[in-house]
């Protein structure tokens, strides 16, 4: 049986879910700015070849954002900052 969310957790969920969707919207965003740059560019470039790569590791990087957003929920739901904040 799943326990009750307090006040506290809501608002530190609220958080964690605006925190994670900033990050990941940015990621996104940079991700889109260096394919457009590299789509102005001959695709036999080094440079064009480099912001490529760099692209797909932007895009890559959501993956553990949200990750960390699904650790941090359960954080958030055991309980760990009520216990953390008696000491």
């Amino acid at each position: 049986m799943k326990r009750e969310s307090t006040e506290l957790q809501k608002k530190l969920k609220k958080g964690a879910w605006v925190s994670a969707g900033f990050s990941c919207f940015w990621l996104l965003v940079c991700a889109g700015c260096f394919w457009w740059i590299r789509g102005a560019l001959p695709p036999d470039n080094v440079f064009a070849r480099i912001l490529t790569v760099v692209s797909s590791v932007e895009v890559l990087a959501v993956i553990p954002v949200l990750v960390n957003l699904r650790a941090r929920l359960k954080e958030i739901d055991g309980g760990e900052f009520d216990a953390a904040s008696q000491y």
